[in-house]
């Protein structure tokens, strides 16, 4: 699938969590969101990430952000690596990578050798805290991708990364989120 773009209607999203409940976009119809596309559930880079935004989420910036954390892992593999920590929202498990090609997610065997170079700091940081290489689940050279979706539906930041921790930067969301902080709860969208 190409890849999504700014303004138009965020595609369809129904994916069920790591403990089997459902999850949709349209159910969250009316507020901003944010889809975040990442590797398998034993990725250190993408388990560094997820516990980034839980913290970032609790101390309150994202007041009124719904986040869909989507992985290509099955929901048994989410609940063994990234599901064991709590967080606050949902773990979506796609491992027949539906929603991937729906939202254009992409595959780079040069963004996986970047890696090597630009996010190898990183990746000792995921290790120093506890995230350690496991199984890999579906394609290695996964490259991540972060889509925030206004309370109307639209996508209004579609960023695609160049290697395999490469996510949208957090004051990118903060400021998202101040501007569209006045449509949290006003349900315009039809869907």
């Amino acid at each position: 699938m190409p890849r999504v773009s700014v303004g138009q209607p965020a595609p369809e999203l129904e994916v069920s969590d790591h403990t089997g409940r459902i999850h949709s976009l349209a159910a969250l119809s009316g507020r901003p969101v944010l889809v975040s596309f990442f590797r398998y559930a034993a990725c250190p880079l993408c388990n560094l990430r997820v516990h980034a935004m839980g913290q970032h989420y609790e101390r309150g910036r994202w007041e009124g952000l719904s986040v869909l954390a989507v992985f290509q892992s099955s929901a048994e593999s989410i609940a063994a690596h990234v599901g064991r920590r709590e967080v606050p929202f949902p773990l979506l498990a796609d491992p027949g990578m539906v929603a991937y090609r729906r939202w254009g997610v992409e595959l780079g065997w040069r963004g996986l050798l970047k890696a090597v170079v630009s996010a190898s700091g990183d990746a000792w940081k995921a290790m120093r805290k506890g995230y350690f290489p496991g199984r890999i689940d579906g394609p290695i050279h996964r490259l991540p991708a972060d889509f925030l979706v206004d309370a109307n539906g639209s996508v209004s930041v579609a960023f695609y990364g160049e290697h395999i921790g490469d996510h949208l930067s957090f004051e990118v969301i903060d400021r998202f989120m101040e501007e569209h902080a006045g449509n949290v709860g006003q349900t315009t969208r039809n869907r």
